[in-house]
């Protein structure tokens, strides 16, 4: 991922035949241990989404189903 001191940007990439669903620590880029980032862009087998979809962190954790053959870009914005 990538952060500044009000914006954190994180990638998560399954690379296999399978869904996953994965629980990523948010503290290494700077994220509270509560609140909500954003998913902005998912990419499948040959097809890609970008809907904007709420992603809750919750215990210092995003957990999110990541499914096969894909990238999961997700934002967060500190807010005022």
């Amino acid at each position: 991922g990538r952060f500044d001191s009000n914006n954190a940007a994180q990638i998560l990439i399954n690379h296999s035949d399978h869904d996953r669903t994965v629980s990523e620590p948010v503290w290494t880029l700077g994220m509270p241990d509560f609140g909500q980032a954003r998913r902005m862009l998912q990419t499948f087998d040959g097809s890609y989404n970008v809907g904007v979809l709420p992603v809750p962190i919750q215990d210092g954790l995003i957990t999110l189903r990541v499914p096969a053959w894909s990238a999961t870009v997700l934002l967060w914005e500190r807010r005022s």
